[in-house]
């Protein structure tokens, strides 16, 4: 996790029925994520406004890093919105302060 702002972008494969916290990281640094699309069942919050979603394919994946290469402006775009997004969702303090007040509400 240290060294994820050092790269420009994140490539993986997803077969999990949810978002894996490898995903998860690269995303709260701000880093546009390449994944496979969801063979088994949609991924609601993976969308292509965070994510660059392609075929799981060799072509597929060669196609997408070409593209995120030669697009500055699609990698800022994605990284932009997949931090702001992930910020929101999953930011460990306003997470941690979530599960604080229902327990609080739960202790009342």
């Amino acid at each position: 996790c240290r060294s994820l702002h050092q790269y420009d972008i994140f490539a993986g494969h997803n077969d999990y029925p949810g978002i894996p916290k490898a995903v998860m990281e690269p995303l709260l640094c701000g880093m546009p994520v390449l994944l496979n699309h969801a063979k088994k069942e949609v991924i609601p919050e993976l969308t292509e406004e965070i994510c660059f979603l392609t075929d799981n394919t060799q072509e597929g994946y060669e196609s997408a890093l070409k593209e995120l290469i030669e697009d500055d402006d699609l990698r800022e775009t994605l990284g932009r919105s997949a931090r702001a997004y992930a910020q929101d969702t999953w930011d460990p303090v306003r997470a941690e302060a979530r599960y604080a007040d229902i327990y609080r509400n739960v202790m009342q």
